[in-house]
């Protein structure tokens, strides 16, 4: 999915069924900021967040940090950033 502002937000479903996002956001001068999860869910338990009223599930194991990464890495160098 992507925003108006250039925004990617992806959805991930793990192999045990748990759901997942990470975010690329993209800012005027250039940069860009990503936002990897780490843990599926999550314990806080914020009313506003749809996240945290899932509840915590456990923590993503290495490949599944990585893979969010590389995602995000192999669309920017498609596009030559």
């Amino acid at each position: 999915q992507v925003s108006k502002d250039g925004t990617v937000k992806r959805a991930y479903s793990l192999p045990d069924g748990q759901l997942i996002e990470s975010v690329l956001m993209p800012y005027g001068d250039g940069r860009r900021t990503a936002c990897i999860s780490s843990q599926a869910g999550c314990a806080m338990g914020c009313v506003f967040c749809a996240t945290g009223q899932m509840g915590f599930a456990r923590q993503l194991t290495a490949s599944e940090i990585f893979e969010q990464v590389l995602r995000f890495h192999l669309e920017l160098l498609e596009k030559g950033e």
